[in-house]
C-alpha cells in the first residue's frame, strides 16, 4: 500500500510539471514572436565563437567579486547536478541495468553538491542580512524577498535530496516536487536568467557596443521627407511592440539578471529617478509575455528621449545585453512614425540644419 506522502507527491508533481511546461511554452512563444533575422538564433558556429572568445570574458566578469562568484557557482553546480540526477533516475526505470552503476556515481556527486548548496545559500543569507552587501539594500522589498525566497527554494530542494538519499524512495518524489516548485517560481522571478542567460550569451552576435543594425526604412523615410518618390516598406520603422524586435533582442530581456550595473553606470539614471535601463528591459520582458505595446503606455516619451546614447549600459552588462539598442529602436518609432518629438529636439535639429551645430543662439 502506497503511503499518503507518495500519492500526494505524485499528484502534486503531475500538476506542477504541467504548470512548468505551460509557463516555459508561453515564454518560448513570446520569444518566437520576434522578427527572424538573417543569422540563426543558435548554431554550432555561434557556440564555437562563444567558447573561443567570449567564455573567458564572461568568467572574468562573473568572478570580479570572488566570494559572490564562488557562492553562485556552487549553487548553479548543485542545481545542475540535481537536474542530471533527476534525468538519470527517470531514465533508470527504462534502462535499469545499464544505468544503475552510473546512477550511483551521479547520486553521490549530487549529495556532496547538495550539502555545499545548503552551506552556500546560508552564506548568502548571512551576507545579505548582516549588511555586507550594500547594494542589496538599494532594492525594493519585493526584490529583496525574491532574493531570499529563491535561496530558500534551492535549500529546500537540496535538503529534500539529502533526505531522499538516506531514506525510502518516496522522498525522491518530495524532492522532485520541490524541484518543480523551484522551476515554476523562476518563471515569475528575475532568476529566470539561470536558464536563459547562457543561451543568450551563446546566440549574441554583437561585437561592438554601437553595432546597431541599420534600418532601410529610415533612409527611405528621410528620402520621403525630402520629397523624393520612394515606396515605403510595409515594416514598421523602429519598434512599438515586442514583436518589432528580433528574437535575439527579446531573448535578451528574458536573460537579464537585473544586477543593476546598467543603472549604476548610466549618467542619466544617476540624476533622473524615472529613467532606468534595467526597467526598460524588465518592461520588454513583461510586454512580450502579455502581448502589450511598449510605447507610450509602458515606456514613456521622457524615458526614450532621456537616453544620451553613451553605451555605458551595454559595456557594463556582464552577459552582453544592450539596453541602449532597445531604447533607440523605440525612439526611432516615436520619431519617424509617431512624429512625437520633444520641442527641444526639434529646435536642435532645425538649428543644426541652419548653422551646422545643435546649440541655439540668439541670432
Amino acid at each position: 500500500m502506497k503511503s499518503p506522502i507518495m500519492w500526494t507527491s505524485v499528484i502534486l508533481f503531475i500538476l506542477l510539471t504541467a504548470g512548468v511546461i505551460w509557463r516555459f511554452a508561453r515564454i518560448f512563444r513570446a520569444i518566437s514572436a520576434g522578427k527572424k533575422t538573417s543569422e540563426p538564433l543558435f548554431s554550432t558556429a555561434l557556440l564555437g565563437t562563444f567558447l573561443k572568445k567570449k567564455s573567458m570574458r564572461s568568467c572574468e566578469a562573473f568572478f570580479q567579486k570572488i566570494i559572490a562568484g564562488t557562492l553562485h557557482t556552487v549553487l548553479v553546480l548543485a542545481l545542475l547536478m540535481m537536474l542530471i540526477e533527476t534525468a538519470v533516475f527517470t531514465a533508470g526505470f527504462i534502462f535499469p541495468i545499464t544505468l544503475s552503476a552510473f546512477y550511483t556515481i551521479i547520486a553521490d556527486i549530487t549529495l556532496y553538491t547538495s550539502i555545499a548548496a545548503v552551506l552556500a545559500a546560508l552564506g548568502f543569507m548571512i551576507r545579505r542580512a548582516s549588511g555586507m552587501v550594500k547594494r542589496f539594500y538599494t532594492l525594493n522589498t519585493r526584490q529583496r524577498n525574491d532574493a531570499y525566497f529563491i535561496l530558500f527554494l534551492e535549500m529546500a530542494s537540496a535538503i529534500t535530496y539529502i533526505i531522499a538519499y538516506f531514506s525510502p524512495s518516496e522522498w525522491h518524489l518530495v524532492h522532485y516536487c520541490m524541484m518543480m516548485i523551484f522551476a515554476m517560481y523562476i518563471t515569475f522571478s528575475k532568476h529566470l536568467h539561470i536558464i536563459t542567460a547562457l543561451p543568450f550569451m551563446v546566440s549574441n552576435t554583437r561585437s561592438e557596443v554601437f553595432d546597431i543594425a541599420p534600418i532601410k526604412a529610415v533612409s527611405q523615410g528621410l528620402d520621403l521627407l525630402e520629397g523624393k518618390d520612394v515606396e515605403m516598406p510595409a515594416t514598421r520603422m523602429g519598434a512599438l511592440e515586442p514583436k518589432d524586435f528580433s528574437r535575439r533582442q527579446i531573448l535578451s530581456a528574458f536573460a537579464c539578471t537585473q544586477c543593476g550595473r546598467c543603472d549604476d553606470i548610466c549618467p542619466v539614471a544617476t540624476v533622473n529617478a524615472d529613467f532606468s535601463p534595467l526597467q526598460i528591459m524588465a518592461q520588454l520582458r513583461k510586454s512580450a509575455l502579455n502581448g502589450t505595446a511598449l510605447y507610450p503606455e509602458n515606456i514613456t516619451q521622457e524615458q526614450i528621449y532621456s537616453c544620451i546614447g553613451c553605451g555605458g549600459c551595454a559595456v557594463s552588462c556582464p552577459i552582453g545585453i544592450n539596453p541602449m539598442d532597445i531604447i533607440l529602436q523605440i525612439r526611432r518609432y516615436a520619431t519617424l512614425e509617431d512624429g512625437n518629438i520633444p520641442p527641444e529636439y526639434t529646435s536642435a535639429a532645425q538649428c543644426t540644419i541652419r548653422t551646422g551645430q545643435p546649440f541655439l543662439t540668439k541670432n
